[in-house]
């Protein structure tokens, strides 16, 4: 697998934990990722499959809300080849400077009036490894939280389609 890290971004990764690569899927993979996450999250719920998780809409018992969906890789041909093709898996293998392997598949929607996620960090349960990407599909502003904690020197980062953010679990 080929190098996809410069060296600048592979110091500051080493320095700091964490990289923003602006653009980093393109254009094009960045409107085919906003298709797929709106198929996604239209399949209906399959046991044993894709897992479906709900929020409830302004503590409303009767309004439901997707919230995330995890295990979708296996039934999305498309996506698989992007999360495990060599662009992805090499960044990845940069950072992590080693062979990586997807080891969990996630979308978490954040949608108006959701409860979105109390900061927490998921490192206790993965003890001697982990990397976090995240792509936008929109636009967004972090605004502290996790983001704050992680790199406080980007706690109001701006994203746009196409942006990819990496992480290591341990911060």
């Amino acid at each position: 697998m080929c190098r996809v890290l410069d060296r600048a971004a592979e110091e500051h990764w080493q320095r700091h934990g964490w990289l923003w690569l602006r653009g980093f899927l393109g254009d094009e993979a960045a409107r085919d990722l906003g298709v797929w996450t709106d198929e996604i999250a239209a399949w209906p719920e399959v046991p044993g499959r894709w897992m479906r998780y709900y929020e409830r809409r302004g503590g409303d018992a009767a309004a439901k809300m997707l919230a995330r969906i995890e295990n979708f890789v296996p039934y999305h041909e498309r996506l698989a080849a992007l999360f495990t093709g060599p662009r992805v898996l090499g960044l990845l293998a940069d950072c992590a400077g080693e062979t990586v392997v997807l080891f969990k598949d996630k979308i978490n929607f954040k949608l108006p009036g959701g409860a979105g996620f109390a900061p927490h960090q998921d490192a206790p349960a993965y003890v001697d490894f982990g990397i976090d990407q995240v792509e936008c599909l929109e636009r967004a502003v972090c605004h502290g939280g996790m983001c704050g904690k992680a790199a406080p020197d980007a706690a109001r980062l701006k994203t746009e389609a196409g942006h990819v953010s990496i992480s290591s679990c341990i911060v």
